[in-house]
Formats: C-alpha cells, structure tokens, sequence
C-alpha cells in the first residue's frame, strides 16, 4: 500500500511538471518586439497591450512622448486609418536595448512619396516589457518631397474643405479620418485637372 501512494505521488508530480512546462513560454526581448510589429500589422492591440510597460516612450530626436497603454492605443487608432503594414527587416540584440529595422508602408506615407518608411529604432525592455521606441535613423527617407506635400495638401484643404483644417496636428481617430478624407478630395482634384 505504501509503494501504490509512492508511486502515485510520483506520478502526480511528474504529470504537474509536464503540465507546468507546457504552459506559455516567455518570449526573448526579440521575439517580443516581432510580436509587436506583427501585432500592428495585423491591426491586433490587444496582442499589443500585453507586451508594453505601463509606460511608453516614444523619442524623435529631442522628442519625448509619453503613453500609458489606453493612451497609446489612441495612437494605434489613429495609424490604423491609414491601413498600415509593418515589416521588421533585421534585429539586434544588444547588452541594454534591440535594434529593430522596421519598414511600414501606409495610404499616408503613399501620398508623402515615402512609401514604404524604413526606420531603424533603438527599443529598450523593462521586466520583459517595451518600455521606448527611439528613432535612431530614417533610411531613404526623403522630407522635402515629404514637406512639399504637406504645402500642398494643407493650404488646399483649409481653402476648399475649411471643415478638415487642422487634421494636421490632431492625433484623434478623428483626425487621422479627416486626414484621409483630406488626401482623397485632394487626389480627386488632382486627377479631373
């Protein structure tokens, strides 16, 4: 009777570690920011959230920005208007942080004759978690033809279609449909002309 608990305890055990060691894995720091950019390809914040620290950094040269997850989630909604695609190119782990050669390819950035966008991020984990994107380096990056664009597109707008100006610095959801609706009138004229 003895050997028949033994046995059984042994068997408990041995099923409860198989159990435990089926279960989900961590990720490396690399394959959490893959999952990241596969998320926001596919339109997923909630594959998203999980991946983030409670705090978000986002640094454009001198540029911080800061988001708590509900925050930043705003700012998912606002780039998936433009019907994005993210393709990571190349990752590198480094001793602190990853480097991650990223292209993304936008209706916004076609318009702006950058399509696709290729960025080069320096991201840097905390627990596990994504804690800063910082623009290290645009690739081929052109933004006087980007710029040009824009001098093109907003002086029209805020004459022809006053309802849409300043669709330029709002972040909103609103503000990126408005945007869009923006570049389509605009197309539309350029294409009857």
């Amino acid at each position: 009777m003895k050997n028949q608990f033994i046995t059984q305890g042994v068997c408990i055990t041995l099923l409860f570690l198989v159990l435990c060691s089926c279960g989900p894995k961590e990720m490396t720091p690399a394959q959490s920011v893959q999952e990241f950019y596969q998320a926001f390809d596919n339109g997923n914040f909630e594959r998203i959230k999980p991946l983030l620290a409670d705090t978000l950094t986002l640094t454009e040269g001198a540029h911080n920005t800061n988001y708590s997850k509900t925050m930043y989630y705003a700012y998912f909604a606002w780039d998936s208007v433009f019907k994005p695609s993210y393709k990571v190119i190349d990752i590198q782990e480094k001793e602190d942080y990853l480097l991650a050669k990223v292209s993304s390819a936008s209706e916004r950035y076609a318009f702006l004759k950058n399509n696709p966008f290729v960025c080069t991020y320096k991201i840097t984990m905390a627990y596990g978690k994504i804690r800063q994107i910082e623009v290290l380096e645009y690739h081929d990056a052109n933004f006087s033809v980007w710029q040009q664009q824009l001098d093109s597109l907003v002086p029209w707008i805020k004459k022809t279609h006053p309802e849409l100006d300043g669709f330029i610095h709002d972040q909103s959801l609103t503000g990126a449909q408005n945007y869009r609706k923006a570049i389509a009138l605009y197309q539309k004229r350029n294409r009857s002309n």
